[in-house]
């Protein structure tokens, strides 16, 4: 096993093999990932790369850019659009028909208050 595989163990009998990245992260040896970048809507901040399979839900994909971002964004106070529109956690990639190189934008909501001032 070279150091870009990955072992993972079979379901129903257990055993571990070696995998190429790109097996494990899209879930089999002919699927290909995507580069996409997600950019910050809000707030600044340079965009980022990522490789994406198909099957990857916006959910999965908000948490893994939630955790990229400095300080660590909570995946509950952020959205992803793509082409305009809200997407929901549960939507993959492909459901949503991102390509390669395509742009999703994360949105982060925030929390309104009092002005200070207008009570």
């Amino acid at each position: 096993m070279n150091t870009d595989d990955t072992a993972v163990s079979c379901g129903s009998c257990g055993v571990r093999r070696a995998v190429s990245e790109n097996e494990y992260m899209t879930g089999g040896p002919n699927k290909k990932l995507m580069k996409i970048k997600v950019i910050p809507a809000v707030g600044g901040g340079e965009p980022i790369e990522l490789d994406v399979a198909e099957t990857e839900t916006a959910g999965e994909l908000k948490k893994r850019v939630s955790v990229m971002r400095t300080p660590p964004l909570p995946v509950d106070t952020a959205s992803l659009t793509f082409q305009g529109r809200a997407v929901a956690d549960n939507q993959t990639m492909k459901d949503l028909g991102v390509k390669d190189g395509d742009k999703l934008f994360l949105v982060t909501n925030t929390q309104g208050g009092t002005i200070f001032g207008s009570e």
